[in-house]
């Protein structure tokens, strides 16, 4: 009897296991593959209980320790992991699997508060326990298995950026552009950059040019937004910004 009851939990634990690793297939070929059949794709997701048809958007998250590393034991590892399983398994559609140092979560869409509460419950918790710092970054919503790689890079760019800049808990890759970049960089980082790159002008010229940049960047990069507001014709705008390139190499259109 004894022997029979180990047979079934020992096959009960093989089955949970192949389900799991199926399932880590699974997300990482909606990640990284190069584009699957949509039918495929769902048809794999039926047999694991996913849902296909459940528009979801992708969260992914760092965890940097006390003193900004991201160095943790394999214990302490597998129990962050554990949190994070925690907080997004109360809904058996959200998925999540780790790449490098990379923690990917695949949550169905839900309200701002929704989600963002889930992401909240994980860093109190993590940051209570470990001491740790959390940075997310969110991608825009996928509506089909196939968009949920685009959804995984646009959270990968709103990611780089909150590391870069560390001053927020959540970035969503619809609220970057390039005045929230240039506004968060550090001033002495900033001067320093300005300096170098107008180092060959005269004080007349770096002013004329700073309108212009000013300008160029509140318009995120519109020609003609820009030559509209300072009252120039677009060739001439394209003018000055060649210019500009030839004497500091700098170019704002790139």
């Amino acid at each position: 009897r004894m022997t029979e009851i180990l047979i079934k939990e020992a096959y009960l634990i093989e089955q949970d296991n192949i389900q799991v690793e199926s399932t880590r297939k699974y997300i990482e070929d909606l990640l990284f593959s190069r584009r699957v059949d949509d039918k495929l794709l769902k048809n794999r997701g039926d047999i694991l209980g996913i849902d296909t048809s459940i528009p979801r958007i992708v969260v992914l998250s760092k965890v940097f320790n006390e003193d900004n590393e991201i160095i943790f034991s394999p214990i302490e590892n597998e129990k962050i992991l554990g949190i994070f399983k925690k907080h997004i398994r109360n809904d058996k559609q959200n998925l999540m699997v780790q790449s490098g140092t990379n923690i990917i979560m695949i949550l169905r869409k839900n309200t701002i508060f929704e989600n963002e509460k889930i992401l909240e419950d994980i860093y109190n918790e993590i940051r209570k326990n470990y001491k740790a710092n959390l940075y997310f970054g969110i991608g825009e919503v996928s509506n089909s298995p196939n968009e949920i790689k685009r959804s995984y890079k646009e959270a990968k760019k709103a990611l780089d950026i909150n590391i870069a800049f560390r001053k927020q808990r959540i970035i969503y890759y619809k609220d970057l552009d390039l005045g929230l970049i240039i506004n968060n960089i550090p001033e002495d980082v900033a001067m320093e950059y300005t300096n170098k790159v107008f180092k060959n002008l005269e004080e007349d010229d770096i002013r004329e040019y700073k309108e212009l940049i000013d300008c160029f960047i509140k318009h995120n990069g519109s020609i003609k937004a820009t030559s509209q507001e300072l009252f120039i014709h677009k060739n001439t705008l394209q003018y000055r910004l060649n210019k500009l390139k030839e004497l500091t190499g700098y170019d704002p259109r790139s």
